[in-house]
């Protein structure tokens, strides 16, 4: 893939099985991906869009596919069951796409209007009692290691070692000491007079800087160095 964190991309049908007792229906997999399909209506080999789970969908896409129903609120792709199979994505038929070159792999995020879901912006309140925005402070951003493993399901073979590891709730932490975003005419004259005569200590000479702690994607609190 061109962008493994694309929720919407070109692939091919890598597979196609029968879901026992249903008549209309069969299941796609695509990737890593699995997909519900009507009977008939794909073939393996064929190229398709995969818009993954937590894509958004336009409106006036979803209506033309007749699929808005099966989307979630705020016209997200989610994973559904049928038959006792689970369908983890929306296969968009590649006629959507006019006017490109229609290569594997390919992001076709922004031509057919589609984005990620994002959560809203959180609001915390520190210990302080002060309420601010998670986001306030880019080098303490959300973070994630690794791409969905389905979008990449070559990441791994038969023949590699991993370490598989095993997260206990609580203990996943960072701390830092970082810049604040915004320095105050306050804590520039602060940091002149400590670094010019001294004044205020540890406590003014490092008055630009703050302590924060939380998770990978959750701000706990800030303090004042």
């Amino acid at each position: 893939m061109e962008n493994v964190n694309s929720c919407a991309y070109v692939a091919k049908i890598d597979e196609i099985k029968e879901i026992v007792g249903a008549d209309k229906i069969e299941q796609a997999r695509i990737g890593g991906w699995n997909c519900i399909i009507q009977k008939g209506e794909y073939n393996v080999g064929d190229l398709v869009v995969v818009a993954t789970t937590d894509a958004v969908i336009p409106e006036s896409l979803s209506n033309a596919m007749n699929v808005t129903n099966y989307l979630r609120k705020g016209q997200r792709v989610r994973t559904v069951k049928l038959r006792g199979v689970y369908s983890e994505c929306l296969i968009i038929p590649i006629t959507y796409i006019q006017g490109v070159k229609r290569v594997e792999g390919a992001d076709v995020m922004g031509l057919l209007g589609i984005f990620k879901y994002e959560p809203p912006v959180k609001m915390v309140q520190l210990a302080s009692g002060r309420t601010i925005r998670f986001t306030e402070n880019e080098a303490f951003n959300v973070y994630y290691k690794f791409p969905n493993q389905k979008n990449v399901p070559e990441m791994f073979n038969e023949e590699d070692y991993v370490q598989i590891t095993r997260k206990i709730h609580g203990t996943n932490a960072r701390y830092a000491i970082l810049k604040k975003p915004k320095i105050t005419m306050i804590d520039k004259i602060k940091k002149y007079l400590s670094s010019k005569f001294g004044i205020g200590g540890d406590k003014w000479k490092w008055c630009e800087y703050e302590f924060y702690v939380g998770s990978h994607n959750v701000l706990k609190d800030i303090q004042s160095l």
